[in-house]
């Protein structure tokens, strides 16, 4: 069932801002259950990335943080959208590029992280990992 703004699953009801926040803490308790220390930035910093995480004695890693509620045919599985930014002129004007994780939360609350290095032959979507 739809909620908000065509929001469904664990987003129904919740505003965009609130579906956003919902990402940003779910990383966050990704990551700190893996080992990491979770350093968000401040809202809307127009960066390529939502979150540094870092282990002691490792170098940071830049974390993007994405959520989805878009379903593929068949409404098994969810996409997650590459491209973020705005048209100019009906040209797309920003691909991020500048992260090494990309983390995703799906409308049924599933998480899928990939790395840059496995997302470089994606150029729209990605599906969620099941």
């Amino acid at each position: 069932m739809k909620g908000k703004a065509g929001l469904i699953g664990i987003f129904e009801d919740m505003t965009k801002n609130q579906k956003t926040q919902m990402g940003v803490a779910k990383a966050q308790v990704y990551f700190t259950q893996l080992g990491y220390i979770c350093h968000p930035t401040p809202p809307d910093c127009q960066c390529d990335w939502d979150m540094i995480i870092a282990k002691p004695n490792t170098a940071p890693l830049k974390v993007q943080i994405k959520t989805t509620g878009n379903a593929v045919s068949g409404g098994k599985n969810y996409a997650v959208g590459l491209k973020d930014g705005h048209y100019v002129n009906q040209s797309w004007v920003k691909t991020p590029k500048d992260y090494d994780v990309l983390y995703a939360l799906d409308a049924d609350g599933d998480e899928s992280v990939w790395t840059q290095d496995e997302l470089k032959n994606y150029k729209h979507s990605v599906h969620m990992k099941k």
